[in-house]
């Protein structure tokens, strides 16, 4: 077993995988084949069957928390990749359950997600109309149809109508190596589109870490993202490919503007997935 890039690996890698990008792409002794693969692997994207679970702390002035249970998969098809998605969300707190209790307020706990890309690009399509909006942390500024009261800031509401339900949101995926930019579209929920540009995965001592900007009008929300070391495993071998598991045993993000608009969010995982032999 070795551990690089914040990964606890029992596969066999390529030597090439198991150097730097740069040293590759700058050593002599290497061919340009082998070159041009390191250089597609840094838009790859992790394919296979992944199933999680989300834990959320959120805050705009009201608390609230949510759970949300996943199952996705992805399969690289020649150099593209297609794949969907199941998630089902959990939203709790008091204020949750009034809004739930609101007859004004129309939401679906579960969502469906198609998605499809290439090395470094991919398009996503999912079903919105939850009850509590994903970014509902960035501000009102953000948001359509929140109320609150004018003696209370704490005292929130969505005025959804039924068009909610049909809703739809559309995200635009960008991945080079550690760089990471997801453009978030959903002219039902928000006011205009979301720029999250993340550095992701970068090791350490303890696992991997990563910087974040998250973009919504004229605003700028960092975060820091920290993960322990995925522990990934090699289940079978063939002559052609192994079947791996790679286990996610916890990550977390933190968005932080101030003690009113933050966002916490864990989560753990476990994806399976086959992957064909390059080299012998």
């Amino acid at each position: 077993a070795s551990v690089q890039n914040g990964v606890i690996d029992t596969t066999i890698k390529p030597r090439y995988k198991q150097m730097n990008f740069f040293h590759v792409m700058t050593a002599k002794k290497i061919d340009r084949k082998t070159k041009l693969r390191t250089l597609l692997d840094e838009g790859d994207w992790a394919t296979g069957i992944k199933i999680g679970d989300a834990v959320n702390g959120i805050d705009n002035y009201v608390s609230t928390f949510q759970q949300k249970a996943n199952a996705a998969f992805l399969a690289k098809v020649f150099v593209a990749y297609v794949g969907g998605g199941y998630e089902y969300t959990w939203n709790l707190g008091p204020w949750a359950q009034d809004l739930y209790h609101d007859s004004l307020n129309f939401n679906r706990r579960y969502s469906f997600s198609l998605t499809v890309g290439v090395p470094y690009l991919r398009y996503e399509l999912r079903q919105s109309g939850g009850l509590i909006p994903e970014y509902f942390w960035l501000g009102d500024a953000v948001l359509k149809q929140i109320t609150r009261d004018t003696t209370d800031s704490s005292a929130a509401d969505f005025y959804w109508d039924e068009s909610h339900m049909h809703n739809i949101t559309h995200e635009i995926m960008f991945k080079f190596g550690y760089l990471r930019c997801n453009l978030v579209i959903d002219p039902g929920v928000y006011v205009g589109p979301i720029l999250d540009i993340h550095l992701s995965e970068m090791p350490t001592f303890f696992g991997t870490w990563g910087l974040s900007l998250t973009s919504a009008r004229e605003e700028w929300v960092p975060g820091l993202e920290l993960a322990f070391p995925e522990i990934k495993r090699t289940l079978k071998r063939t002559d052609h490919g192994n079947f791996t598991m790679t286990i996610d045993p916890c990550s977390g993000r933190f968005h932080f503007w101030n003690l009113h608009r933050y966002d916490l969010s864990l989560w753990a995982g476990v994806r399976f997935d086959y992957r064909k032999n390059q080299e012998k």
